[in-house]
């Protein structure tokens, strides 16, 4: 094929090299099977790139599941540990509070004792001072302090047996 012009069907004047791009089996039918293949060829490494992003992330997805479960079960560990710890703390602070309690009773109890041995000292200095005769100021002193000593008494709940 050299390069001398020809004419078509039409009567138009064209050359070699036209007359092989309208050939199918021209050098430009093979252009196009070539791109066609090379698009074929890009085709295929986009799926088999889609394929592989899709089992990274899969890979992903289990790992981060996987993840999950295991912060899961440390969190629900935490969480009855702290549950745990929450109980004994209350069974602590509830153990002070009776022993505070008993504490300040037994103390309440050591005071209302002294006090009444100081009632019964109060009594017989009282019962001598009647008997010595002794003047009537003093007598009526004692007897106001052993009423407010009586008072004090009563309203802690003592009561004389």
């Amino acid at each position: 094929m050299c390069g001398a012009p020809s004419k078509n069907e039409n009567n138009e004047i064209y050359s070699a090299a036209d007359a092989s791009a309208s050939n199918p089996d021209s050098a430009a039918s093979i252009d196009d099977i070539n791109n066609g293949k090379k698009r074929e060829s890009k085709r295929e490494e986009l799926e088999e790139e889609r394929l592989e992003e899709v089992d990274a992330l899969r890979k992903e997805l289990n790992s981060v599941r996987e993840e999950l479960r295991k912060t899961k079960e440390s969190s629900e560990a935490s969480l009855n540990k702290l549950k745990y710890l929450m109980a004994d703390f209350d069974n602590y602070r509830k153990q002070l509070e009776k022993q505070a309690v008993s504490k300040t009773q037994s103390i309440k109890a050591e005071l209302l004792l002294k006090f009444l041995n100081i009632r019964d000292d109060l009594l017989r200095a009282l019962s001598v001072a009647k008997k010595s005769k002794t003047e009537p100021v003093v007598i009526e002193g004692l007897e106001g302090i052993l009423r407010n000593i009586d008072s004090l008494l009563s309203s802690e709940g003592v009561r004389e047996i």
